[in-house]
């Protein structure tokens, strides 16, 4: 497993919304996906993101894409910022040292949303 810097650089937005892509097993009904997103405050940068069924329980796919942004990073945020709904990661952030902010903008996900409808992702 890759090695995370000691220090801690600027903030991560993270956010959920649920697409219009279907997901399921096959022969199964499909199923709305919720997508968790996480970027860079600063510089926009997109992470690899963590997509489940929108039914199912955020909080796992939350500390996914929180992981994968950790280690693309290989170094944790200062700062995790977020809408409000996601305070069941709050002591994973705690034991980490890690500030979590609630706000009601995030530009880093929302833009890497946009570009994702504009270009037809979805």
């Amino acid at each position: 497993m890759k090695k995370l810097s000691p220090r801690k650089l600027g903030a991560i937005e993270i956010t959920a919304e649920v697409v219009p892509m279907a997901i399921g097993e096959k022969n199964e009904r499909p199923s709305l996906t919720r997508m968790i997103l996480a970027a860079d405050s600063a510089t926009g940068m997109v992470f690899p993101p963590d997509v489940s069924k929108a039914e199912d329980d955020p909080t796992e796919s939350v500390l996914k894409a929180l992981t994968n942004a950790f280690l693309a990073r290989g170094a944790y945020p200062s700062e995790v910022r977020h809408r409000g709904s996601f305070t069941a990661i709050k002591p994973f952030l705690d034991a980490l040292g890690i500030a979590s902010r609630v706000t009601k903008k995030l530009p880093a996900c929302d833009n890497a949303f946009a570009g994702m409808r504009q270009f037809g992702v979805f």
